[in-house]
């Protein structure tokens, strides 16, 4: 995910120098040095292809907690989310790995299997962008899901 590119001083100047600010997201029970490396090592790929390309890495955040869990771990309620998903949309969900600004870091670091369902659909959805909103539609069915997921979690049966 692209999230910024800055070159030059002035247009039509070529520029001396070009910073680009990504962010990167965590595999599964991958750690950060993990992620590190793996930028490292594709960085010094094409550091061999192009001998004047000068890269510098520099950690802008990070944020303790940002590890996503063990999917294996989640197995059951990801079974379980997608018996609601298919219950209300007609499909499963389709799965993205991703840090979010959610809580569930702090859930996951006590041990406890931990998947995320937040209204919308998914990156086609009005949020996480200029003047965001979410449609009420994507309320009203993500606070079903959470109904039948809880629900199917404790073994209630209707």
């Amino acid at each position: 995910m692209l999230d910024r590119v800055v070159g030059g001083g002035f247009p039509g100047f070529t520029p001396v120098r070009s910073v680009i600010t990504i962010r990167v997201h965590l595999l599964p029970n991958q750690t950060k040095e993990e992620g590190l490396k793996a930028i490292h090592k594709t960085l010094g790929e094409l550091r061999k292809k192009d001998k004047d390309l000068k890269v510098e890495v520099e950690e802008l955040a990070w944020r303790k907690g940002d590890e996503v869990g063990d999917w294996k771990e989640s197995r059951e309620l990801y079974r379980i989310m997608q018996n609601a998903a298919v219950e209300l949309r007609g499909k499963e969900l389709t799965r993205v790995c991703m840090s979010a600004p959610a809580m569930a870091h702090y859930v996951v670091q006590a041990g406890i299997p931990t998947l995320v369902w937040g209204p919308g659909r998914g990156f086609s959805s009005h949020a996480h962008q200029a003047n965001e909103f979410l449609d009420i539609e994507d309320m009203i069915e993500v606070t079903k899901a959470y109904c039948l997921i809880a629900m199917d979690y404790a073994g209630y049966e209707a």
